[in-house]
Protein backbone atom coordinates (compact mmCIF):
# COMPACT_ATOMS: atom_id res chain seq x y z
CA UNK A 1 0.00 0.00 0.00
CA UNK A 2 2.94 2.57 0.99
CA UNK A 3 4.43 1.50 -2.62
CA UNK A 4 1.16 2.18 -4.50
CA UNK A 5 0.90 5.80 -2.42
CA UNK A 6 4.69 6.51 -3.41
CA UNK A 7 4.41 6.09 -6.69
CA UNK A 8 0.97 7.90 -7.00
CA UNK A 9 2.38 10.63 -5.44
CA UNK A 10 5.64 10.78 -7.64
CA UNK A 11 3.35 10.49 -10.41
CA UNK A 12 0.89 13.29 -9.50
CA UNK A 13 4.37 15.88 -8.69
CA UNK A 14 5.36 14.69 -12.17
CA UNK A 15 2.10 16.04 -14.02
CA UNK A 16 1.97 19.41 -11.57
CA UNK A 17 5.48 20.11 -13.07
CA UNK A 18 4.60 19.16 -16.72
CA UNK A 19 1.67 21.49 -16.46
CA UNK A 20 3.51 24.16 -14.68
CA UNK A 21 6.91 23.82 -16.09
CA UNK A 22 10.40 24.26 -14.13
CA UNK A 23 12.05 27.32 -14.45
CA UNK A 24 14.93 26.55 -12.94
CA UNK A 25 16.03 30.11 -13.31
CA UNK A 26 13.60 32.08 -11.61
CA UNK A 27 11.38 32.69 -14.53
CA UNK A 28 11.72 36.30 -16.57
CA UNK A 29 12.10 36.95 -20.33
CA UNK A 30 14.66 35.05 -22.10
CA UNK A 31 17.76 37.14 -22.97
CA UNK A 32 17.71 38.52 -27.14
CA UNK A 33 19.13 36.70 -29.73
CA UNK A 34 22.76 37.24 -30.12
CA UNK A 35 23.02 39.43 -33.50
CA UNK A 36 25.49 38.74 -35.54
CA UNK A 37 25.09 41.34 -38.10
CA UNK A 38 24.43 45.27 -38.76
CA UNK A 39 23.67 47.07 -42.03
CA UNK A 40 23.83 50.33 -42.26
CA UNK A 41 22.57 52.41 -45.11
CA UNK A 42 23.61 56.36 -45.21
CA UNK A 43 22.06 59.04 -47.26
CA UNK A 44 23.10 62.62 -47.88
CA UNK A 45 20.31 64.63 -48.67
CA UNK A 46 20.00 68.54 -49.74
CA UNK A 47 19.21 70.63 -52.97
CA UNK A 48 22.02 70.33 -55.00
CA UNK A 49 23.21 73.11 -57.30
CA UNK A 50 21.25 73.49 -60.88
CA UNK A 51 22.67 70.99 -63.33
CA UNK A 52 25.17 69.21 -61.00
CA UNK A 53 24.72 65.73 -59.97
CA UNK A 54 26.95 64.40 -56.72
CA UNK A 55 29.91 62.71 -58.55
CA UNK A 56 31.64 61.11 -55.61
CA UNK A 57 31.43 61.22 -51.80
CA UNK A 58 33.93 60.48 -48.76
CA UNK A 59 32.34 59.85 -45.34
CA UNK A 60 33.37 58.17 -41.97
CA UNK A 61 31.50 55.31 -40.59
CA UNK A 62 32.50 54.80 -36.98
CA UNK A 63 31.98 51.74 -35.37
CA UNK A 64 31.29 50.71 -31.55
CA UNK A 65 32.38 48.56 -29.61
CA UNK A 66 32.43 45.32 -30.40
CA UNK A 67 31.37 45.44 -33.73
CA UNK A 68 33.94 45.18 -36.71
CA UNK A 69 33.95 44.84 -40.63
CA UNK A 70 35.94 42.18 -42.91
CA UNK A 71 39.09 43.96 -44.22
CA UNK A 72 42.19 42.56 -45.28
CA UNK A 73 46.05 43.85 -45.47
CA UNK A 74 46.83 45.83 -48.90
CA UNK A 75 50.17 46.49 -50.00
CA UNK A 76 51.05 48.57 -46.51
CA UNK A 77 50.75 46.46 -44.08
CA UNK A 78 49.17 48.84 -41.64
CA UNK A 79 46.18 50.09 -44.21
CA UNK A 80 43.24 47.63 -44.27
CA UNK A 81 41.10 47.20 -46.79
CA UNK A 82 37.68 46.33 -46.72
CA UNK A 83 36.77 43.09 -48.51
CA UNK A 84 34.14 42.56 -51.44
CA UNK A 85 30.96 43.01 -50.70
CA UNK A 86 30.98 45.14 -46.87
CA UNK A 87 31.06 48.76 -48.58
CA UNK A 88 28.33 48.39 -51.64
CA UNK A 89 26.67 51.38 -53.16
CA UNK A 90 23.30 51.62 -53.05
CA UNK A 91 19.90 53.63 -53.72
CA UNK A 92 20.89 56.94 -55.23
CA UNK A 93 24.35 55.27 -56.63
CA UNK A 94 23.68 51.53 -57.11
CA UNK A 95 25.34 52.48 -60.24
CA UNK A 96 28.41 53.78 -58.62
CA UNK A 97 31.68 52.33 -57.69
CA UNK A 98 32.93 52.20 -54.28
CA UNK A 99 36.81 51.58 -54.56
CA UNK A 100 39.29 50.77 -52.06
CA UNK A 101 37.40 51.99 -48.79
CA UNK A 102 39.56 51.34 -45.45
CA UNK A 103 38.97 50.30 -42.23
CA UNK A 104 41.34 51.41 -39.30
CA UNK A 105 40.75 48.67 -36.01
CA UNK A 106 42.21 50.72 -33.76
CA UNK A 107 40.09 53.70 -34.37
CA UNK A 108 37.07 52.24 -35.37
CA UNK A 109 36.57 53.60 -38.57
CA UNK A 110 35.58 52.65 -41.75
CA UNK A 111 36.22 55.28 -44.37
CA UNK A 112 34.20 54.99 -47.55
CA UNK A 113 34.34 56.64 -50.89
CA UNK A 114 31.39 56.52 -53.89
CA UNK A 115 31.71 57.45 -57.08
CA UNK A 116 29.63 57.57 -60.19
CA UNK A 117 31.43 59.22 -63.73
CA UNK A 118 27.90 60.48 -64.89
CA UNK A 119 26.41 61.50 -61.31
CA UNK A 120 23.60 60.42 -58.98
CA UNK A 121 21.40 62.33 -56.98
CA UNK A 122 20.30 62.14 -53.50
CA UNK A 123 18.96 60.11 -51.08
CA UNK A 124 20.54 56.96 -49.70
CA UNK A 125 24.26 56.14 -51.18
CA UNK A 126 25.50 53.53 -49.56
CA UNK A 127 25.47 50.16 -47.82
CA UNK A 128 28.31 48.73 -45.17
CA UNK A 129 27.60 44.84 -43.88
CA UNK A 130 29.27 44.84 -40.46
CA UNK A 131 30.44 41.73 -37.94
CA UNK A 132 28.90 41.91 -34.47
CA UNK A 133 30.80 39.89 -31.74
CA UNK A 134 29.70 37.32 -29.40
CA UNK A 135 28.66 39.35 -26.55
CA UNK A 136 28.18 42.72 -27.81
CA UNK A 137 24.70 44.03 -28.42
CA UNK A 138 25.26 47.56 -30.22
CA UNK A 139 22.41 49.49 -30.40
CA UNK A 140 22.13 51.68 -34.19
CA UNK A 141 22.34 54.86 -31.63
CA UNK A 142 25.84 53.78 -30.84
CA UNK A 143 27.07 53.89 -34.66
CA UNK A 144 27.92 57.66 -35.59
CA UNK A 145 29.23 59.54 -39.29
CA UNK A 146 32.52 60.99 -39.25
CA UNK A 147 34.11 63.16 -41.92
CA UNK A 148 31.77 64.28 -44.72
CA UNK A 149 33.15 65.59 -48.60
CA UNK A 150 31.19 65.46 -51.38
CA UNK A 151 31.83 66.53 -54.98
CA UNK A 152 29.54 67.66 -57.75
CA UNK A 153 29.59 67.31 -61.45
CA UNK A 154 28.46 70.14 -63.27
CA UNK A 155 26.04 68.16 -65.92
CA UNK A 156 26.68 70.58 -68.47
CA UNK A 157 30.41 71.46 -68.91
CA UNK A 158 31.41 68.13 -66.83
CA UNK A 159 33.55 71.31 -63.93
CA UNK A 160 33.86 69.41 -60.72
CA UNK A 161 32.88 71.39 -57.86
CA UNK A 162 32.51 71.34 -54.09
CA UNK A 163 29.27 70.39 -52.97
CA UNK A 164 29.20 69.62 -49.42
CA UNK A 165 27.28 72.57 -47.97
CA UNK A 166 24.44 71.58 -50.77
CA UNK A 167 24.23 67.89 -48.56
CA UNK A 168 23.53 69.47 -45.56
CA UNK A 169 22.10 66.54 -43.84
CA UNK A 170 23.82 63.09 -43.74
CA UNK A 171 21.80 59.97 -42.00
CA UNK A 172 22.39 56.70 -41.64
CA UNK A 173 19.45 53.82 -40.70
CA UNK A 174 20.62 50.64 -39.30
CA UNK A 175 19.23 47.36 -39.33
CA UNK A 176 20.82 45.22 -36.63
CA UNK A 177 20.03 40.93 -36.87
Amino acid sequence: MKKTTLIGLLLSMLAVLSVFGCGGGGGGTPPPPQPTIAVIKISADGTLPQDTAIGGVNITLNLPSGVTVKASPSVNPDVLITDPGVVVPSGAAVNASAPENRYDAATKQVTISVVQADGFLTGEFVTVTCDIAVGSFPKAADFSLGTFQAYGINLINSETVDITAALPTRSFTASIN
